[in-house]
């Protein structure tokens, strides 16, 4: 503005310019500076809350670090040494005679399948074509599978009735989960 046109201006509406002024360097002083900062400290203020928050949880893991290798030995010593899958199916299929004859089950047929090889274990499969036996002996045998050292469960079982009116007939599945063998010697 020429300095005449101010002059002409009266004292109250030299205040109404300076302040009109005032607000639009404001304004853009508070669009191009003062918004965009606010933006990023709240932007960076989260991220040390996650980064916190994540840190907290981290030192949590790292603390069930011992236990977590007590349960992994537990768990270990629980699935048995590691045997070569030829020893591994005639222990298994040992073990499941000696309880079947304690448990006065009656086994015709049993055979084994390929072990399943998974990530960390291996799992391996024995078919009973056919057993015969009474409730009392089923019940028996299947607590039996579930109180033998190892991890031993019945994956699949068929029950009919036998020839005489107490027996049952039937057929099963039986797993067992077992360390994956290095070809190192087991241990026991």
């Amino acid at each position: 503005m020429p300095p005449n046109l101010l002059s002409r201006i009266g004292p109250r509406e030299k205040f109404g310019l300076i302040l009109a002024l005032f607000c639009v360097v404001f304004l853009i002083v508070d669009n191009l500076v003062i918004r965009p900062m606010i933006v990023r400290y709240e932007a960076l203020d989260l991220d040390t809350e996650t980064q916190i928050a994540t840190r907290a949880w981290q030192l949590a893991v790292i603390a069930m670090g011992p236990a977590v290798d007590q349960q992994f030995d537990d768990i270990r010593e629980k699935l048995g040494p590691a045997a070569p899958a030829a020893e591994a199916i005639v222990q298994m299929k040992r073990e499941i005679d000696a309880l079947a004859e304690n448990t006065d089950v009656i086994l015709h047929g049993i055979k084994h399948r390929e072990p399943g090889e998974r990530e960390f274990y291996d799992e391996y499969f024995v078919d009973i074509d056919d057993f015969e036996t009474n409730e009392r002996g089923l019940l028996r045998f299947l607590h039996g599978l579930r109180t033998l050292p190892g991890t031993f469960q019945v994956a699949n079982l068929r029950l009919a009735p036998g020839t005489e009116g107490a027996r049952i007939r039937g057929s099963m599945t039986i797993t067992k989960v077992m360390m994956p063998y290095d070809g190192s010697s087991p241990q026991g």
